[in-house]
């Protein structure tokens, strides 16, 4: 009897840890052109999403909004530092479960200011 509560206990255990790891964030990419940034936050428009199929019967997916606050607070600075208005960057990290804020690890992007061109 000690045997079988002691594998039920295991397999709840295990049971326990596998939906831990299933419902686990996962980093996604983001695209489009910086129209604010306020400090470590900036507002992203995001290219316009491609056209949804629609199977009769079934409810369309909500498409991502076309506009993305974006905290930076975990991103390097020195990946954002640079980052002007009207750039054109790709950000990683994960997107709430509105898809309107996205929590970045990484800019892609942004390499800072232009250098100037010197005469030869």
């Amino acid at each position: 009897m000690l045997s079988r509560t002691l594998v039920t206990a295991a397999v709840f255990v295990l049971m326990s840890i596998g939906s831990g790891l299933a419902s686990a964030q996962v980093n996604e990419q983001r695209s489009g052109t910086i129209i604010s940034i306020d400090g470590p936050t900036l507002v992203l428009r995001t290219a316009t999403p491609p056209a949804r199929r629609v199977t009769l019967g079934v409810a369309p997916a909500p498409a991502p909004p076309l506009t993305i606050e974006v905290d930076l607070e975990k991103v390097p600075a020195s990946q954002w530092v640079f980052l002007r208005l009207g750039e054109r960057i790709a950000v990683v990290g994960v997107p709430s479960p509105d898809g309107a804020r996205f929590v970045a690890v990484a800019v892609i992007g942004g390499a800072g200011p232009p250098r100037e061109t010197q005469a030869p």
